[in-house]
């Protein structure tokens, strides 16, 4: 019985890393969208300083916030709903903003990469649920248990 939880635990651990790596790998998709929102302000007409810092301002946050969670990707997982936030007022800002009126380009740009950060944050903070280590899951099932 004893070999069996062992041989259980290592596979956990295994499953909980892929997660991590998982996590990672969303997580520096969303550094390279914010950059490309940060910069992307030299390369598309966005018609205003209220639209090209906006566009920096959140493009610099979520480079920021993707490289922190990179570094850590379970240990930040609040962070990712602060990339989902960021990611609804890209694609909200395309609208407040009038992207439309201004260029199809830089509304196109807005609308879709935030849907991207949107759902990359999404399925983050799905993994992270999976990815925390069991005890402490197990630890908080037995205190509403109690």
């Amino acid at each position: 019985m004893a070999a069996s939880t062992g041989a259980g635990g290592r596979a956990g651990r295994s499953v909980r890393s892929e997660l991590r790596h998982d996590i990672r790998l969303r997580s520096a998709l969303v550094l390279v969208v914010g950059a490309w929102l940060a910069l992307s302000p030299l390369l598309i007409t966005f018609g205003g300083p209220v639209r090209v810092w906006s566009q920096v301002g959140v493009g610099l946050a979520l480079v920021v916030l993707g490289a922190v969670r990179v570094a850590r990707p379970v240990r930040t997982a609040p962070l990712g709903l602060l990339n989902g936030a960021l990611g609804v007022w890209v694609i909200v800002s395309a609208f407040v903003l009038h992207l439309q009126t201004v260029s199809a380009v830089a509304w196109t740009n807005n609308f879709f990469l935030g849907l991207l950060v949107v759902l990359l944050a999404v399925s983050g903070a799905v993994a992270c649920s999976f990815a925390a280590p069991a005890p402490l899951r197990v630890h908080r099932t037995r205190l509403l248990h109690r």
